[in-house]
């Protein structure tokens, strides 16, 4: 099941000229490791783009954006593998 969260979150991510990898992030007091990013895309929030990345931690799914614009992250939705 699929829970929508749509909250900013702190994030350790490597940024490889246009290329962003994020590491791991912060969630209500809890550091998720990402083991492995599955999927990413890009969509856009008026001028601002977005880049989405499907990751996991082993355990749990979870959906992050990261805004180019305001380089905000947010934690998007979780769910069980």
């Amino acid at each position: 099941m699929t829970t929508i969260i749509g909250e900013t979150i702190k994030v350790g991510a490597v940024f490889s000229g246009a290329v962003v990898q994020p590491r791991w992030f912060d969630h209500r007091q809890r550091r998720h490791e990402v083991a492995a990013i599955t999927y990413q895309w890009r969509s856009r929030a008026g001028e601002a783009v977005l880049l989405h990345f499907a990751v996991s931690d082993g355990t749990n799914l979870f959906e992050l954006s990261f805004n180019q614009q305001s380089l905000a992250w947010r934690l998007e939705k979780s769910g069980a593998v």
